[in-house]
């Protein structure tokens, strides 16, 4: 081909606004490839991010009140504590035009001149929710940004707590006004006789991986209803952006603060836990719930990926489990911790069927 000719492969499109009807470009051509350190530095998947955002009304996501900033090559953003013993490297080859930094774990700087968005732009706990390059990226060109992954246990998020500070509540616990108490309602339901705000998430994660059915395809929304709304309680299927969206809004709906975080999955592994080739296809977006002293935390609620799961205290210090009958049972246990399994359904499905059945939870269609 010409050598003018422009790429097959196309990003999807992560503007200012996200909206979950619509479907992004899902074919095998690659649009850029990750190259990760040696070293493991996460249990499962890597999660390639865009951008996320903060405020979601009539089944579209923007974010209110953010300032962009250029920064020179290689200048760092704020750290925390541990962080400099954790630093690691990427690079990322452009398969195509790319119009953001694709990142993964919680970025320290990018070799590149760089224009940041921010959240709280006028506070010390300032937010990157996206990396821009100054312009465009185009096909073969590469980037190296720094990154570090918080080592994280099971235990650290179950104690981790729910003293939330102001500026997290304020911004990532909003509801749109016409916001269904119905959402609320299943919310809490499904939540009932848990102590810790982390065991909820997990709760809420488990049910929307064994409530629904993954598909590319929707049936045509009703404009009377709210796309969330439609996903939770009449369509029950659909791609990533409801199944993100939904867990974003019932975590909110019982007081934790959660946002939408849109990007690549993980894709295809060309070289082991080393070289990353991610497709058109593995357009993603996914729930990050914010703990206290801990920060931001993806959670996958969507089907068509591997779940997320944590590792225990004791799996950290032993490094090796033994695969005796009675290690294997709390292993079984701590996966029912982590996300739940099939049999769940029974038990979300009666719930459901309990909340339809009481009058104060129809919906009315004419609101």
């Amino acid at each position: 081909s010409s050598l003018t000719s422009q790429p097959v492969s196309k990003e999807s499109n992560f503007g200012d606004t996200f909206s979950l009807g619509l479907s992004q470009p899902l074919n095998e051509e690659v649009v850029f490839t990750a190259i990760s350190p040696e070293v493991d530095l996460i249990e499962g998947n890597y999660y390639w991010e865009a951008r996320n955002y903060s405020t979601y009304s009539a089944g579209t996501w923007t974010s209110f009140e953010v300032e962009e900033r250029t920064l020179e090559n290689n200048v760092p953003i704020q750290s925390e504590n541990g962080m400099a013993d954790n630093l690691a490297p990427f690079i990322v080859v452009a398969n195509t035009d790319l119009s953001y930094f694709y990142t993964s774990g919680r970025v320290i700087s990018i070799d590149h001149p760089s224009r940041t968005v921010e959240m709280f732009p006028d506070s010390e706990n300032y937010e990157v929710i996206a990396w821009k390059p100054l312009l465009p990226l185009r096909e073969k060109d590469s980037y190296q940004f720094t990154t570090y992954f918080p080592s994280l246990t099971f235990e650290d998020l179950l104690s981790a707590g729910n003293d939330y500070p102001a500026r997290i509540k304020r911004t990532y616990l909003q509801l749109p006004e016409d916001f269904s108490m119905r959402i609320t309602n299943l919310s809490e339901a499904l939540t009932t006789g848990i102590d810790t705000d982390f065991e909820k998430v997990l709760a809420i994660t488990s049910f929307l991986r064994n409530t629904y059915r993954y598909s590319l395809e929707i049936d045509e929304i009703p404009a009377t209803l709210d796309p969330v709304f439609w996903f939770l309680f009449e369509g029950k299927h659909g791609f990533c952006n409801f199944y993100a969206s939904a867990e974003v809004l019932m975590l909110r709906s019982i007081g934790i603060p959660a946002r939408l975080g849109v990007g690549y999955a993980q894709g295809v592994e060309v070289e082991k836990g080393k070289v990353f080739e991610i497709r058109g296809k593995d357009s993603h977006a996914w729930a990050e719930v914010y703990f206290p002293e801990i920060g931001w935390v993806i959670f996958e609620p969507t089907t068509a990926q591997p779940q997320v799961t944590f590792r225990h205290e004791y799996d950290v210090i032993t490094e090796n489990v033994d695969s005796s009958p009675s290690n294997l049972g709390e292993e079984n246990e701590r996966n029912t911790q982590n996300g739940g399994g099939a049999g769940d359904f029974s038990r979300y499905d009666a719930i459901e069927q309990r909340l339809s059945e009481q009058e104060e939870f129809l919906y009315d269609l004419s609101m």
